[in-house]
């Protein structure tokens, strides 16, 4: 058993949301040197019931295992449980650039440099699931016959379409463009956003996880009441919900989406597109 990899793989573990109670599974089953093996992970989403496995795979290659993907099962109030598999990668380093492709240096003089993870962690997973979307980093590798090349980052909202399903049997995942979410909850006079600039970054940090997330809203009146948000990137805005329940923005009220080449176009929702 090469320790190496068994320190890798509890670290993607742990990193991917699954936390630290499986590293004793992990050892055991890379000891016993299967060609695979499954663990079954059983998260606390409040009320939710939630089951997840985890794939792990032997190299052919090598005495290396990989973690490869997992899937999550989401029970439903109603009708059958959706099930989704989630793909796992390597994160990548980069090097840290501005706006116009230069590198950036530390105080020391040092190459800026990041870790770029694309992988959707368990509790993202469960927030696509329930319908949210989620904000994540990809990277362009560049091309191994380009000797001045970069690597480029790019970031994209994903979203699951639970009216298509692929060959695999997952349901599709659609992405869209980044979009300025903060300028558009700005205009909803949110009271957390000026309190303190960390507070705001939290909460667009974890509204770009996917989490709906409660904020305190300061009406025309000056009363101040709890409204939920989450990112709505199809629409290019914020879904609001009231005591719990959506309010639909003017887009949607009409039935429009606006297609590829900018144009609106008329869509009615199919059932499972909406979100919870």
């Amino acid at each position: 058993m090469k320790e190496n990899n068994v320190d890798y793989l509890i670290n993607q573990v742990k990193y991917t949301g699954f936390g630290d109670s499986l590293e004793f599974a992990i050892r055991e089953n890379v000891a016993k040197g299967e060609p695979e093996f499954d663990l079954k992970y059983k998260p606390d989403f409040g009320n939710d019931k939630v089951e997840s496995t985890l794939h792990f795979k032997k190299s052919k290659k090598e005495d290396n295992y990989f973690f490869n993907s997992y899937d999550v099962t989401v029970a439903q109030k109603e009708g059958e449980a959706l099930q989704q598999n989630f793909a796992v990668f390597k994160a990548k380093q980069i090097l840290v650039r501005d706006g116009d492709g230069n590198i950036m240096n530390d105080k020391d003089g040092k190459e800026l440099k990041e870790w770029i993870n694309s992988s959707i962690t368990l509790k993202e997973a469960y927030n696509l699931m329930e319908g949210r979307s989620v904000l994540k980093d990809y990277v362009v590798p560049k091309k191994e016959d380009d000797e001045n090349g970069i690597d480029k980052k790019y970031s994209k909202w994903n979203t699951i379409d639970f009216s298509t399903k692929e060959s695999n049997g997952n349901y599709a995942m659609k992405k869209y463009d980044t979009y300025e979410l903060d300028t558009k909850l700005s205009t909803h006079h949110i009271k957390d956003f000026n309190e303190n600039p960390s507070v705001k970054k939290e909460i667009m940090d974890s509204l770009q996880k996917g989490n709906r997330q409660v904020v305190t809203v300061v009406m025309p009146d000056g009363k101040e009441e709890k409204r939920g948000y989450e990112a709505n990137p199809k629409f290019k805005t914020a879904n609001k919900f009231d005591n719990n329940q959506r309010v639909k923005n003017q887009s949607e009220k009409k039935g429009e989406t606006i297609a590829e080449d900018g144009t609106k176009k008329n869509e009615n929702k199919k059932k499972g597109q909406g979100v919870s």
